[in-house]
């Protein structure tokens, strides 16, 4: 280059690929950025189907657990009110079972007592009718306090009469005993209240001991529970021919009992109505021991 001249540079205009670029990295920048927000968008949308799914699934469970508890508390309360018409202990039975007849029908040992209010018929005649229902209201209210305590079944009230079973549905070591251990404390429960209700009226037992079908009959349509055999009716024509506060027992209860002190040394024979045999007939001790019974045919 000669001196003077001016130089001259060619400056090479950029690469089209780094315009091309240039131009480009915007573009790509924003579509990768839309696809990443879209695929956000889309996890996003598909989280909250999810939890709307899920909230929706809770709130069936929830509504479906709340029928369940709604349909249980009904079905105790059914049981609650059966427990007032039923002995508990066969209500327990019949909730356990889930809808089956219960209890099956077996032989076993159980004691029965009568028992029955000596005067009754009198004194009804000459009460009203609402002081009447309020006597019998508190002396079946006595008669199931005490079976409770000595885990007995009252099986059926008779107006002033009661039928109470030992070792039907709640199993005893010795039936016998509990009988005459429930006895006692009713009558001396039921002599106090009298005492001071009804001194006109006593009551009257009869117990009796052995072997007894104890279950469920009926038909298809109607079902009852029920003790049957000789056991039940000997005590109830012990009971009927039971004085005043007096307790009859038949011989196989007094054999079962440890303390034979309990009762009259010498046994009372009777024939017993219905019955082609002499029973021998013990008498449960009180206070006042009661004259023997006469021999005599019922």
């Amino acid at each position: 280059m000669k001196h003077g001249q001016i130089a001259m540079f060619a400056i090479a205009p950029p690469s089209a690929d780094r315009g091309l670029e240039a131009k480009r990295s915007p573009t790509v920048f924003q579509s990768r950025h839309a696809c990443h927000l879209s695929s956000s968008d889309s996890r996003l949308d598909r989280l909250a189907r999810s939890r709307g799914v899920q909230k929706h699934t809770r709130a069936a469970e929830n509504e479906k657990l709340r029928a369940q508890v709604a349909a249980q508390a009904r079905q105790l309360a059914t049981f609650c009110v059966l427990k007032k018409y039923l002995p508990p202990a066969l209500t327990d039975a019949i909730l356990n079972a889930c809808g089956q007849v219960v209890p099956a029908s077996s032989n076993r040992t159980v004691a029965t007592v009568f028992v029955d209010i000596r005067g009754y018929v009198a004194f009804s005649e000459n009460v009203s009718l609402n002081h009447l229902a309020g006597f019998l209201a508190t002396f079946h209210a006595h008669v199931s306090s005490v079976a409770e305590r000595h885990r007995a079944t009252v099986e059926r009230f008779c107006g002033d009469g009661a039928v109470v079973f030992f070792n039907d549905l709640i199993a005893l070591s010795n039936p016998a005993v509990s009988a005459l251990s429930f006895a006692v404390e009713l009558r001396e429960r039921l002599r106090a209240w009298l005492a001071a209700e009804a001194p006109d009226l006593a009551v009257g037992m009869g117990v009796a001991t052995g072997l007894a079908q104890v279950g469920v009959l009926g038909h298809g349509g109607r079902f009852d529970y029920a003790v049957i055999g000789p056991v039940p009716n000997r005590a109830s024509r012990l009971c009927a021919i039971a004085r005043a506060n007096q307790v009859l027992i038949d011989d196989a209860t007094h054999l079962r009992i440890n303390d034979t002190s309990l009762c009259c040394e010498l046994p009372q024979v009777a024939f017993l109505k219905g019955m082609a045999n002499p029973v021998n007939i013990w008498q449960l001790r009180q206070d006042e021991i009661d004259p023997p019974l006469p021999y005599h045919r019922m």
